[in-house]
């Protein structure tokens, strides 16, 4: 006769080439496919999503400046919201910079700068006070720019840019709101 045994909670038919195959409490096969053990974990694991690394990229503010004064940096906040470890993200940031700014002050200078890296998943560009004197065409080509440059130097990540920036100066203000 055909026997039942319970397999990971469920019952399973043995024989017919279905067999339990176990090293204590770990399923090694739960399939046994023309005398091949076959792992399912393997199939597992294609279906899980992958881990992420993330790239965070900045101005002053990913420094952790703020005109009143330095707070924790927001690449640093989001890496602990979201659990990183430190192999799952990389950081370039400096003060000044922006997308419609000089090339000695532009984004993508500072990622012409990182090696390609087709493990990166998310981009995440925190900027736009140092953008305030800047056109809406300068702005603009060099978020093309930027975007263009990552497609090729991280084929696999998507691209998110976060507007971070604000100041007490009501001029400055009122240029970056609009």
């Amino acid at each position: 006769g055909t026997d039942l045994e319970v397999v990971g909670g469920q019952s399973v038919e043995t024989g017919d080439g279905v067999q339990k195959v176990e090293i204590g409490a770990t399923l090694i096969a739960d399939r046994i496919v023309n005398a091949v053990a076959v792992d399912l974990q393997d199939q597992i694991d294609e279906l899980r999503e992958p881990v992420k690394k993330y790239l965070f990229v900045g101005d002053s503010y990913a420094d952790g400046y703020t005109p009143d004064g330095d707070v924790t940096a927001w690449q640093t906040i989001i890496k602990t919201k979201l659990g990183l470890a430190d192999s799952q993200f990389v950081t370039t940031h400096q003060g000044g910079f922006g997308f419609g700014r000089p090339a000695e002050y532009n984004y993508y200078t500072l990622i012409s700068a990182l090696a390609d890296d087709a493990n990166i998943t998310d981009i995440v560009i925190g900027g736009g006070y140092n953008d305030n004197a800047s056109s809406q065409v300068d702005i603009t080509s060099g978020i093309t720019n930027v975007y263009n440059l990552c497609k090729t130097k991280f084929p696999n990540a998507k691209l998110h840019i976060a507007f971070i920036g604000w100041s007490k100066n009501a001029a400055a203000k009122t240029a970056l709101q609009a």
